[in-house]
């Protein structure tokens, strides 16, 4: 499976509201994942969204360490009103197994 095909799977779990389902691409290890998952919780209650990958890139590898920044365009409705915002996201991914999951997740700041 490419780093495409990973997030997008990833964030389409989240489009559909499967937020249980996250723990799939999370480490165990993983301290960021109940967090993950109140917050798109929270914005599942409060709105109608959909994310979808922009771009992704791979800015580090190693055996057992990914570091990907993809760039995110979430379109929301509230309030009646349509908008669409890019977001940039920084994930550390570690190797589990033959698997890849995500370690840590963090939004960075608009540059």
């Amino acid at each position: 499976m490419t780093l495409q095909e990973y997030f997008e799977n990833y964030y389409n779990t989240i489009n559909d509201g499967r937020i249980d389902e996250l723990d799939h691409f999370f480490s165990g290890e993983s301290p960021f994942l109940n967090a993950n998952k109140r917050r798109f919780q929270g914005l599942k209650e409060r709105c109608e969204f959909v994310l979808k990958i922009a771009d992704i890139e791979l800015i580090a590898q190693q055996d057992d360490l990914l570091v990907v920044r993809d760039f995110v365009d979430c379109t929301s409705s509230l309030g009646g009103q349509d908008m669409t915002k890019r977001s940039s996201n920084i994930h550390a991914l570690v190797r589990e197994g033959e698997d890849w999951k995500i370690h840590t997740s963090s939004i960075l700041p608009h540059v």
